[in-house]
């Protein structure tokens, strides 16, 4: 009977060791099956991971081959533009001395300008040259700004692409109830917020170079503008 009694207690004490097992395996296993919440801003760190990137230097602008290849195609059209401007400006000069000389032939002395410019406003031929060298000027100083607007494009692609997935990031943050980053959360009158390490820093006026500058790296050579002659 004693027997019988110690081996009830014993078969007894082991459903309980299994059933305790049982209940920490189970709770365990729940535990991992439950999803951690995704991060929005993983792949905003996986892509700028020093976080807020600056303006693209010279030197990392070099290593962009189609980005070379543009600039040279730019420095191409500028030459090929600054050649007409400079061709149109020299027909009119040419015309021009003709007209003086002409004009200091017929009087015996030199003209004044004021008679030189009366001269040469009744002169179809000299409007007409003098259009052209207006127009292949306005052409050269548009491609100057078209220029720069691609380089200075160029400096700040990698700004501009973190601030679009940043955005993004906050939207998804904002939708999960995360905190967004960057944002100054509410404390109590007497304390001051601290400044966050995630705000954006102002981006500084950038020096953008010329294409004559740019022509000196990539070997293409570029015609002196007007300004320069």
């Amino acid at each position: 009977m004693q027997k019988w009694s110690l081996l009830q207690r014993e078969v007894s004490l082991a459903l309980c060791g299994i059933m305790l097992c049982s209940c920490v395996i189970f709770a365990g296993c729940g535990k991992d099956e439950t999803p951690a919440a995704a991060d929005p801003y993983a792949q905003l760190d996986a892509r700028f991971p020093e976080g807020y990137p600056g303006a693209a230097s010279t030197q990392e602008r070099a290593q962009d081959k189609e980005y070379l290849a543009k600039i040279d195609a730019a420095a191409q059209e500028m030459n090929a533009l600054q050649r007409e401007a400079a061709a149109a400006k020299q027909a009119c000069e040419s015309f021009r001395a003709q007209v003086v000389k002409a004009m200091t032939e017929k009087l015996g002395k030199a003209p004044s300008e004021a008679m030189i410019a009366d001269q040469l406003s009744k002169k179809a031929y000299y409007q007409e040259l003098l259009a052209a060298q207006q127009s292949a000027a306005e052409a050269v100083e548009a491609k100057r700004q078209a220029n720069q607007a691609m380089i200075r494009q160029r400096m700040l692609a990698n700004i501009e692409a973190y601030k679009a997935m940043k955005a993004e990031a906050d939207a998804a943050a904002q939708a999960a109830g995360l905190p967004v980053r960057g944002a100054i959360q509410p404390t109590a009158p007497a304390q001051r917020p601290a400044a966050s390490a995630a705000v954006e820093p102002p981006v500084k006026p950038l020096e953008v170079p010329t294409v004559e500058v740019l022509s000196k790296t990539t070997g293409v050579p570029v015609l002196p503008s007007k300004s320069q002659e």
